[in-house]
């Protein structure tokens, strides 16, 4: 092959050499030319042409001019290549290798080449993780924003921080209110721990109320069902957070959350529902622990019959 193409070197006799299936390396190739004194010609002949005018030079008349010895003693045949097995090479599964297409549901036909994905493929995963980290931020966030829509709702009516909403005359259909039914007397109220603790004072007999902080997770019973088992009793709320003392007298509950939002439902007893307003209103007190000597006057607002809303908003603002 060197005698009949002088100009090609070793470099081009290796790659003919890998085309015919002889696995040589490039030095041993150059250690044969030398070997042999085998003289290379330097030519200005441009390599493309020179590579076109013996592109479909016969693989037979190359075989034979390289010499039997030279294959006899360095050619490894190419199936004997194939036959032998690195020694550290790695049997990888066929089930933890990428493939190079699969068909999804959401996402369509998705390309993969050596177990890189295609341009297209990353933009629809990346459009993907988009989508589902949005739906993912919204449902997670359902439970704090319907708390505030709630206390954001009664705030629109004029119910300050320290107030205790009212049903005084029940709900009707004006009000935009999620479980809420039209048949019982309800007071709702803020709980703020942000600045420092809060009482709720809340009178023996026929209550029962729940407390859940700004993600609507629980945090006490109020009433009947409470600690106090509908005896009565001063609730104290601190944040989780809080280090300083806790007075005696009180029911201590801690919070994880500043705002907080209790319901409360008073009992009509035989359809006096204007005596369970009276009842309402002369015994619930809410108010900061540093005023617990004396409290203020305890401000109600009635909010029935009012065009209210505490749902969430579904879009954007």
């Amino acid at each position: 092959m060197a005698a009949e193409n002088p100009t090609w070197g070793a470099p081009r006799i290796h790659g003919e050499l890998l085309k015919l299936g002889f696995h040589l390396s490039q030095p041993t190739v150059s250690r044969w030319l030398r070997s042999r004194h085998v003289c290379i010609v330097k030519s200005n002949f441009p390599q493309r042409e020179l590579t076109m005018n013996h592109l479909h030079a016969s693989r037979g008349v190359v075989a034979i001019a390289l010499g039997t010895s030279l294959l006899s003693v360095l050619a490894v045949p190419a199936q004997a290549q194939e036959s032998s097995s690195p020694r550290y090479k790695a049997q990888v599964p066929a089930s933890i290798q990428t493939p190079e297409h699969v068909d999804t549901r959401i996402l369509g036909a998705l390309e993969f080449v050596n177990g890189m994905p295609s341009e297209a493929t990353v933009e629809k995963s990346y459009d993907f993780l988009d989508v589902a980290r949005g739906a993912e931020a919204f449902l997670s966030g359902i439970s704090a924003t319907s708390t505030y829509a709630v206390l954001d709702g009664y705030q629109k009516l004029g119910v300050r921080l320290g107030d205790i909403a009212l049903t005084e005359d029940l709900l009707d259909a004006r009000a935009l209110f999620l479980t809420a039914n039209t048949t019982t007397l309800y007071l709702l109220t803020e709980i703020n721990v942000g600045k420092e603790p809060i009482v709720l004072d809340v009178p023996a007999g026929g209550v029962i109320g729940v407390v859940n902080d700004a993600m609507q997770r629980f945090v006490t019973d109020v009433g009947l069902t409470g600690p106090n088992q509908g005896k009565g009793g001063k609730y104290l709320f601190l944040h989780s957070s809080h280090k300083g003392p806790v007075p005696d007298g009180y029911i201590p509950v801690r919070t994880q959350s500043y705002r907080n939002m209790c319901f409360l439902r008073v009992l009509v007893n035989e359809g006096d529902l204007a005596g369970a307003a009276r009842f309402a209103r002369a015994k619930f007190r809410l108010y900061p622990l540093s005023s617990a000597t004396h409290p203020p006057e305890q401000r109600f607002v009635n909010v029935s019959g009012k065009q209210m809303n505490t749902i969430p908003k579904n879009s954007m603002p």
